[in-house]
């Protein structure tokens, strides 16, 4: 995995957010901008809980859990003015000059613009899986194949006759099948690199 490094663009940033005019806390990851929103929302009122679930799974896990990511933030110890401004701003989406979306591939990236700097952050498209129980528990799961391929169809005289949502995870345990009071299963773009801040994991699109 790649060491958690270069955090020094971003060292007096979480600092001097609290300062802006914060947006409204978000949680949407319906598309990489809002995840994007989400993730500043969050930065912007000293959420680390709430930045860290805008990033990928696997981002998580190349930084070895939490408790990680949150020593690393404490760090910062030095600013970079441009980078500072932006995540400053009320709304980052307006500074997105240029994206590159694949969805085969399920990955994207965003490039902003502000004072004649450009910073790239990647994205990538999870399928979450939660499974609401009625003693008030759930389960949950990051699945590594796309809603499409987890459906299954079967097909008589030419029209669907049955479908069905084949998960592997989360896995229930004995009796839980008779307590299940929801299934939510959806896409989900996540944060999978931020230069400067995060080591870089995955492909670009």
């Amino acid at each position: 995995m790649a060491p958690f490094i270069r955090w020094a663009p971003l060292a007096a940033t979480i600092l001097l957010l609290n300062a802006c005019a914060c947006p409204p806390l978000s949680s949407s990851y319906e598309d990489p901008e809002s995840t994007l929103a989400s993730w500043q929302s969050h930065l912007c009122h000293d959420d680390a809980q709430g930045e860290y679930r805008c990033l990928s799974a696997d981002l998580q896990a190349s930084m070895g859990g939490f408790q990680t990511y949150i020593a690393a933030r404490r760090a910062l110890s030095e600013s970079e003015p441009t980078l500072t401004w932006l995540l400053g701003r009320a709304d980052l989406r307006e500074h997105v000059v240029a994206s590159d979306l694949n969805r085969v591939g399920r990955r994207a990236r965003l490039t902003l613009e502000a004072r004649g700097q450009r910073f790239e952050l990647g994205f990538v498209q999870e399928t979450a899986a939660r499974i609401d129980l009625e003693d008030g528990r759930f389960l949950f799961a990051i699945l590594r194949l796309p809603l499409e391929q987890l459906v299954g169809q079967q097909i008589a005289a030419g029209r669907v006759t049955r479908q069905w949502l084949e998960l592997a995870e989360p896995r229930l345990a004995a009796g839980d099948l008779a307590q299940i009071l929801s299934v939510h299963v959806e896409h989900r773009w996540k944060i999978d690199s931020i230069p400067g801040l995060l080591p870089t994991t995955g492909n670009n699109p």
